[in-house]
């Protein structure tokens, strides 16, 4: 039988990083989804747009595939950051709307 215990401070410290970062990476995705269909709707540079499009999916990619090499929790806290970084960027253009 494993004994399971309570995680050790540095361990949670980098937990809360992790889900720090995904919150910032969130926040900084949705951002550049709306420069992009800001772009795409204004009638703006499409190769612009597209190059915006792209840069977005591989920092996400490139954020959670290196959250994945840390283990699953940290996958995990970064995901839910993503998704946290969501709603900070939809309340804040709700207030600004």
């Amino acid at each position: 039988m494993t004994h399971l215990g309570l995680p050790t401070i540095p361990v949670l410290l980098s937990w809360i990083a992790w889900l720090a970062l995904g919150v910032s990476l969130g926040g900084f995705y949705f951002h550049m989804l709306r420069v992009s269909v800001d772009l795409l709707v204004g009638g703006s540079s499409t190769l612009r747009a597209v190059l915006f499009i792209l840069g977005r999916f591989g920092l996400a990619g490139a954020g959670l595939a290196l959250a994945s090499f840390a283990g699953a929790v940290p996958l995990l806290l970064m995901a839910a950051g993503l998704f946290a970084g969501r709603q900070l960027v939809m309340r804040r253009e709700a207030r600004t709307s």
